[in-house]
């Protein structure tokens, strides 16, 4: 989280996608925001650190943090014993503070 905090970064927003096929669950990020404000409301939109972020591998590492996070979720459990509507998408949050949840499922 301190490369994070190190580019002004205090939330990002992934959009993910699941899909269930017969006793499986799988998930791919579609949209990613990153925020300077733990609300969501300011968006990073400058170019520079956004290329910063691609470049330094932080984007795939985070990407594949929540994805870790999601795969092992109760959502991707109940979604697999019950067969509940796919596909769809949901947001998946992550903070650059570890005193807040380190992901939170929006549904």
């Amino acid at each position: 989280m301190d490369e994070m905090k190190q580019l002004g970064i205090k939330r990002v927003s992934f959009l993910i996608e699941y899909n269930l096929k017969k006793d499986s669950v799988s998930f791919k990020v579609t949209q990613t925001f990153y925020c300077a404000d733990y609300g969501g409301r300011l968006r990073i939109k400058n170019s520079k650190i956004l290329r910063s972020i691609e470049k330094t591998g932080l984007e795939s590492h985070l990407k594949a943090a929540i994805l870790a996070r999601v795969q092992n979720s109760e959502f991707a459990k109940l979604r697999k014993r019950h067969g509940i509507a796919s596909p769809d998408e949901f947001e998946a949050l992550l903070f650059d503070d570890e005193s807040l949840p380190l992901s939170y499922l929006v549904f």
